[in-house]
């Protein structure tokens, strides 16, 4: 009996210690959380967009540290590419590329 009652207390204990250790991992990360919101800028507002799309100027906002756009840097990394394989190819161009068609159904005549 005492030996069951030991083994209770033990796995009380463990549970208080899960319990007590899952809070501090979300205090912590809340307190992450609220240290990111303190350091970031909010998006446009919707009246800020509507300004900028009639052509009115508004004031340059401070950047907000987060680096360049990834969409930007990932475009200019794709261009990098291509114009280094137009390069080898010896093509000037993807204007001056002529569109090869795949394997497949021949086209359709005039005759036919």
């Amino acid at each position: 009996m005492a030996q069951a009652r030991n083994r209770d207390d033990d796995l009380n204990a463990d549970r208080r210690q899960r319990v007590a250790d899952a809070r501090q991992a979300s205090i912590a990360r809340a307190e992450a959380a609220n240290r990111m919101m303190d350091s970031s800028q909010p998006t446009p507002t919707q009246e800020e967009n509507d300004l900028i799309r009639a052509g009115v100027d508004l004031p340059e906002k401070e950047d907000d540290g987060s680096g360049p756009d990834f969409g930007e840097e990932l475009q200019r990394r794709r261009m990098a590419v291509y114009e280094e394989a137009a390069g080898e190819s010896g093509e000037e161009s993807a204007a001056s590329t002529e569109v090869r068609r795949g394997r497949g159904r021949p086209r359709k005549t005039e005759e036919e």
